[in-house]
Parts: C-alpha cells; structure tokens; sequence
C-alpha cells in the first residue's frame, strides 16, 4: 500500500467508532526539541574521561606492573653531567691575535689587491659629475672617469679604491642604501719600482 509522504506530519482524519461517535486522534509529537543538557553534559564527561585515561595509562599500567614498560628494570632516570666548565677552569688557550688584524701592509692577498667600486656608468657627462657630487657630500671618495666603449664615450662613477674588503663592503652598502646598482672589482696594486 502507498502512503503519503508529503502530508505526513497534517494530523489525520477522525476515526470513526463503532457508535457512529468520531474522535481526533492525536497527533505524533515530535521528542526532538533541540539541545538536550543531560545529554550534551554525559557526552562532555565521557570525553574528558577517554582523554585523561589515554594520557595517564601508560604511566598507570607502569606503576601497576612495578617495572617499566620496556621490561628495564632501572627506574633511575640517567642524570645529565656538564663537566665543561670545570675542566676549562683551568685550560688556557693560546690564541695569535695577529691573524686576525686587517692589515693593509701585509702581505698578503689583502696588501696585493685594492677595491674599487663602480656606482654607475653615464653617457652624459654632467649626469656622471652630478652622480660624484652627491657621493662626495655622502662623505665616499668618489671619480669620474671617462673610457671609450667601441664608438662612444662613457663616463664611469667609482668608489675607492679600498685597501681591504671590509672598507669597500661597507661603502657598497652605503651606495645600495642609496638604490645604486654598484658592483665591486678587484685590482692588483702597482708596486713601485
């Protein structure tokens, strides 16, 4: 037999009694009203309850079998001993204080070759000046210099030059502070002579 989905919910019609009397029927109430405190309150405790007893039942079943779970029977925790400080007490390291100096005149790699750094290159000439104004007045040494590339004159901007790389390293940090793309070269100094 077919039922009616869709009117499912309508109370149904009287029924009729065997004296001819109609009664209504009652209609089904719904039992679900939403949130259920009792409920919601057994669901917190019981995940309270799962969650406790996953984290301390290893711990428990430890301390109820007397050993540990590994089947060791050492239950001393192995104690961490720093002895460094007591054997440096009375170390005393030999250190040469003149390999680290940076020593221009020496020889040396650093006393062979300078730095140099080229800020920017002009086809202009007072585009060049103008750029050496400003990096003099930013207190670094600053140059024009004017090369030939193929047919055309360009006017090159350099920094230096630099007795070591520290000096140079910090002027070309000044020169990207100031968003110039400069680059740093190396070149061998003339000995006199």
């Amino acid at each position: 037999m077919a039922k009616d989905f869709a009117n499912r919910n309508k109370p149904t019609r009287a029924r009729t009694r065997a004296g001819g009397s109609r009664r209504p029927s009652k209609a089904r109430k719904s039992k679900h009203k939403g949130f259920h405190g009792p409920s919601f309150s057994g669901g917190i405790l019981l995940g309270a309850a799962i969650v406790v007893t996953a984290a301390y039942a290893p711990e428990l079943l430890e301390e109820a079998s007397g050993g540990t779970i590994a089947g060791s029977s050492d239950n001393a925790k192995p104690t961490v001993e720093f002895r460094f400080d007591k054997i440096l007490r009375n170390q005393e390291v030999q250190a040469d204080p003149r390999r680290y100096v940076a020593d221009p005149h020496a020889p040396g790699e650093e006393g062979e070759v300078e730095y140099l750094i080229q800020a920017a290159s002009f086809q202009n000439r007072e585009d060049a000046d103008t750029l050496r104004a400003q990096l003099l007045l930013s207190g670094l040494p600053a140059t024009t210099n004017p090369v030939r590339v193929g047919d055309r004159p360009w006017f090159r901007v350099t920094v230096g030059p630099f007795p070591n790389s520290t000096e140079s390293g910090r002027a070309l940090t000044k020169l990207r502070e100031l968003n110039l793309d400069a680059f740093l070269m190396k070149r061998q100094v003339r000995q006199p002579g």
